[in-house]
């Protein structure tokens, strides 16, 4: 017998904190796919900029050589030369960094997917374009994207938690009505 809710209080409580933890659940859910996205951006970025670097490797030797030519015919001088030449030095030393930081985004996009060291390698090696955004979100009205977030779900279902549980303190201040009973059978 529930006269003053005690039971049925605590079971709104059971559910509310239940509900709690998978909102909570979501909420990791969102954050690791909004980190696999951010590392799979920081991943085709690099790998422009290395594209970029590698271009004006080509173009900063080509540059070399035809200042040493230059000099060669008398047009520059050994300074202009050694000028190119460490041109060429600096942005030859941006690749291993680059080529660095790209390995190690693609191994915490393996990370993010459960998958070892290395894996992802040859699917992701390959430098391709990030995709295009759509031209319009539809997210509705603010009201209702601040009720979609995880974590705003996760404090209304502790909030009613807390309030089921108190509603339960407030039914111990009432006496409790248990029926008990027994039966069996005797013989001789």
């Amino acid at each position: 017998v529930d006269i003053w809710g005690h039971a049925r209080r605590g079971v709104e409580a059971a559910t509310a904190s239940a509900q709690a933890s998978y909102e909570e659940r979501s909420a990791i859910l969102l954050s690791a796919r909004a980190e696999l996205a951010r590392d799979y951006v920081q991943l085709r970025d690099t790998q422009a900029l290395l594209r970029i670097a590698k271009q004006n490797l080509v173009i900063a030797r080509d540059v070399t050589r035809l200042t040493q030519s230059r000099v060669r015919e008398g047009v520059n001088t050994d300074l202009d030369s050694a000028n190119a030449s460490a041109q060429a030095e600096s942005i030859e030393s941006l690749i291993p960094p680059l080529e660095s930081r790209v390995e190690a985004v693609i191994n915490a996009i393996g990370l993010l997917l459960a998958k070892e060291p290395g894996a992802l390698r040859s699917t992701l090696i390959e430098p391709r374009d990030v995709p295009a955004l759509p031209a319009q979100v539809p997210i509705g009205v603010p009201s209702e994207l601040v009720q979609r977030r995880p974590d705003i779900r996760k404090a209304e279902a502790q909030l009613h938690a807390a309030t089921a549980t108190i509603g339960m303190a407030k039914a111990d201040f009432y006496p409790r009505i248990s029926l008990n009973g027994s039966a069996g059978f005797q013989s001789l």
